[in-house]
């Protein structure tokens, strides 16, 4: 290995190794959380089996981290609704007894974080299953740290330590839907993998997107990668076979976006180590000062939409915040503006922030508009009263035939931006939630200097950083490049 890799490997790992203290610590909790409940499940009468899952147990985790994954595990043969309201009511007696604090989140089945001297604490009810049958998501976790924990050799533990830290840093770690990333167990796969951290950066530097297939247990092993595709699904650019359940694709969250920036930076890295990629120096938030010299500069229209955030588990928030995304961006293209950037901040509590950056604010007063191909003779007739009759008015020329098509130039009627989103932003496609509030006018938009007012609004927030880094920044591991320049 390179010197300076090395050097720069073993300075990262002295950083985010737990030390002897911190084992003690999370350990103590864990044992007095257990005991009560398993106390608390002898109350009830039920024979349950408390068992630490994720990160902890398997001894991949990063040092300062908080959160804590305790499952119950029930025999198969409880119904479903006394699982829950077994499960839930052991947890919150438990987490009472202890002293902590706790509430009821949703994931496939409801459980209970608790909050213990610090620690954040998932405790969920699951069943206790045998190898071979079927498996909700829950319940293969218990698979997934048995077989972390029979691969990896200590020296392995600290290399997926290096990978979840290089992740964190290039901001790519995560497979929840906000950030449609690499899951903790997906790196623990890649180092049972590929070996090592280099030797997985190195590979990941090749990957081709929607061709790389990984499968540790070799269950397709000669299986065409498009009949693979087929039968676990074409949505990510990486296949990761899950080695207990060969139906499911590990890496089905890892978007072309991640995928594509985890690759660019394992490639600079490998070229240009630095500990900048694991620890990279935080962006500053964005004052209204400076937005007022961006706008200036730039010459383009920012224009952003805010609206209260709704109370909804985090990945049912981020699906419905994209699919307004998406669906914002396309009514303004289709109204006829150019949209440079368009991004999405939310604090997931109380507001949403639509940003987007036109080239201008306005449309011209005239539009080309394409009707029907000649020879649909009910479409054409429809198009040639409404422009010639019924809206002549707003024709400024046409109706005429090019390419095969009717033709008119006629009159926008809606020309400015914040006119043409107050008028119109209930015809974008949208999610359920999201739909209502914008369906109630539960919204502002904002123009050019008028963001600042939300910038000062949400100064406590990290609105400021995240436009920051929109308008101003580029990936802050790209600064080795800049830096050496």
């Amino acid at each position: 290995m390179d010197e300076k890799i090395k050097e720069v490997l073993q300075k990262v790992l002295e950083t985010i190794k737990p030390r002897n203290e911190e084992y003690e610590r999370v350990w103590r909790v864990i044992e007095k959380l257990s005991s009560s409940l398993e106390k608390e499940a002898e109350k009830i009468g039920l024979e349950i089996k408390v068992e630490v899952e994720g990160s902890i147990a398997k001894d991949t985790w990063l040092a300062g981290a908080r959160d804590v994954d305790i499952f119950l595990l029930f025999p198969k043969e409880t119904p479903e609704n006394l699982l829950r309201k077994y499960g839930l009511t052991i947890a919150r007696r438990a987490v009472e007894r202890v002293g902590g604090e706790y509430y009821e989140t949703y994931a496939y089945h409801p459980y209970i974080r608790g909050l213990i001297e610090g620690y954040e604490i998932d405790i969920v009810p699951a069943y206790k299953m045998e190898k071979g049958e079927p498996l909700t998501p829950v319940d293969r976790t218990p698979f997934h740290t048995r077989y972390v924990l029979e691969h990896l050799s200590p020296e392995m533990k600290d290399e997926v330590r290096l990978l979840k830290q290089f992740m964190k840093g290039v901001g790519v770690y995560g497979a929840e839907i906000k950030v449609g990333g690499f899951s903790g167990y997906l790196c623990e796969l890649l180092i049972i993998h590929y070996r090592n951290f280099i030797e997985t950066l190195r590979h990941a530097s090749r990957w081709i997107p929607w061709r790389t297939i990984i499968d540790i247990e070799g269950y397709y092993k000669g299986v065409p990668n498009s009949k693979l595709r087929r039968m676990l699904g074409f949505g990510s650019p990486l296949i990761v076979v899950d080695p207990i359940d060969k139906k499911r694709n590990v890496a089905a969250a890892v978007t072309l976006q991640k995928f594509s920036e985890f690759k660019a930076a394992s490639r600079l890295f490998l070229d240009k180590p630095s500990t900048e990629f694991f620890f990279p120096k935080p962006t500053s938030p964005l004052k209204p000062r400076e937005l007022r010299e961006i706008i200036s500069k730039r010459g383009s229209c920012l224009v952003a939409i805010l609206l209260p955030c709704p109370k909804l588990p985090p990945d049912i928030l981020w699906g419905e915040i994209y699919r307004s995304l998406r669906g914002l961006r396309k009514l303004l293209e289709d109204e006829g503006f150019k949209v440079n950037l368009s991004k999405v901040f939310s604090d997931e509590r109380n507001f949403i922030f639509y940003f987007f950056e036109l080239e201008n604010c306005s449309l011209p007063p005239v539009v080309k508009h394409e009707g029907p191909p000649v020879g649909e003779e009910d479409r054409e007739r429809k198009f040639l009263t409404k422009y010639l009759v019924e809206h002549r008015e707003l024709v400024f020329s046409g109706p005429f035939i090019e390419g095969g098509k009717w033709i008119v130039y006629r009159k926008r009627r809606l020309l400015n931006v914040k006119e043409v989103l107050r008028e119109k932003v209930n015809t974008a496609r949208h999610g359920a939630h999201l739909r209502k509030i914008f369906s109630e006018g539960k919204f502002e938009i904002y123009v050019g200097e008028e963001i600042s007012t939300v910038l000062t609004k949400y100064e406590n927030s990290d609105l400021g950083t995240y436009i920051s880094i929109w308008l101003k920044g580029t990936y802050p591991w790209l600064r080795v490049l800049a830096d050496e320049g």
